[in-house]
C-alpha cells in the first residue's frame, strides 16, 4: 500500500474524497468472513483541479456489483457546500504500521 501512495504523491495525484457511504466494495459473504473496503476513488491532479475546482464525489447505493458506483459532479452538489481552495491532505493512519512511512513522510 505505501508503494500505491507513493506513486500517487510521485504523479501528484491526490484524491478527491466523497460524500456517503465510507464503503465502495464488500465481498457480499457473511459474519466474519465478509470484508468491506473503500476501493473505488476518484483522483485529480492540481490541472485538472484547477479546470474543476467545484467538482465532488458522491459513492452511491449498490445495485447488482459489488461496488458501489461512484459519481461525479463536476459542478458540485446541491446538498454539499462547495469547497473552494486547494483539497486538504488526507494521511492514512495505517500507513504508520509501514516500516517507509516516516521516510517518505521526512522526504516530503
Amino acid at each position: 500500500m505505501l508503494d500505491f501512495c507513493t506513486t500517487l504523491l510521485d504523479c501528484g495525484l491526490c484524491d478527491l474524497g466523497f460524500s456517503g457511504p465510507m464503503i465502495t466494495w464488500n465481498n457480499k459473504r457473511e459474519k466474519v468472513a465478509n470484508i468491506q473496503e473503500r476501493l473505488d476513488l476518484f483522483l485529480y491532479d492540481e490541472e485538472w483541479y484547477n479546470m474543476f475546482p467545484k467538482a465532488q464525489v458522491e459513492n452511491l447505493a449498490y445495485s447488482r456489483s459489488d461496488h458501489r458506483p461512484i459519481c461525479l459532479y463536476l459542478g458540485g452538489l446541491d446538498h454539499v457546500p462547495p469547497f473552494h481552495g486547494k483539497r486538504p491532505f488526507y494521511f492514512e493512519p495505517f500507513l504508520l504500521k509501514e516500516n517507509e512511512c516516516g521516510e517518505v513522510v521526512q522526504c516530503n
